[in-house]
């Protein structure tokens, strides 16, 4: 009996030894064998510096650009432009509204230029569009009474070659519409002059 309690007494101690081992081992592997836990907290250093530098990047490309529209903002106010109205939309959507009102098809919109003169900045519109000879006629006259600073310095109508019969009646219209603003010299830089 004695012989079979130092065999069970034996046996529980190798089984502890070995127990303690393989705790020891994992405790190793996960944690102290050299370049795993070290080398993933230095990724993760890096990692963080780096992100660190991209926001203050950001956070600089952000002060930036609020300082570019604050600039902006208080020139539209020194020109006398109220925010948030932009004069050349305002007569684009005057020409829509005529072209609406004429039964017109706009096809396109599209700006072509621009040019400055002594206290006069003039933004040019290419425009083009279809309707009945009448409403074609009709849109132009109306344009002279429109309450913008504008002129058609450029225009061509004629009929489309593959319609026939009644259809003779649609024009197709293309056109370069001028608009004119002034601008005061005192405030303009130099070099835009």
């Amino acid at each position: 009996m004695r012989l079979a309690r130092h065999s069970i007494l034996i046996v529980n101690a190798v089984g502890m030894l070995i127990s303690g081992g393989l705790a020891l081992g994992g405790i190793w592997q996960v944690f102290l064998q050299p370049g795993t836990v070290s080398a993933e907290l230095r990724d993760l250093r890096t990692t963080l510096r780096d992100k660190t530098r991209d926001l203050a990047s950001l956070e600089y490309e952000l002060g930036h650009q609020e300082s570019l529209l604050e600039q902006q903002e208080s020139k539209l106010i020194a020109d006398g432009t109220p925010l948030g109205q932009n004069p050349l939309e305002q007569n684009l959507q005057a020409i829509i509204e005529l072209a609406r009102r004429n039964n017109f098809h706009l096809m396109d919109m599209n700006p072509s230029g621009s040019a400055m003169y002594p206290g006069v900045r003039e933004v040019r519109h290419h425009i083009r569009g279809d309707g009945k000879y009448a409403a074609v006629t009709r849109m132009l006259r109306q344009f002279e009474s429109c309450d913008f600073w504008g002129d058609i310095t450029h225009i061509r109508i004629e009929r489309p070659r593959n319609l026939s019969g009644l259809e003779n009646e649609t024009r197709e219209m293309e056109m370069t519409v001028s608009f004119y603003t002034t601008v005061d010299l005192a405030r303009e830089p130099a070099g835009a002059r």
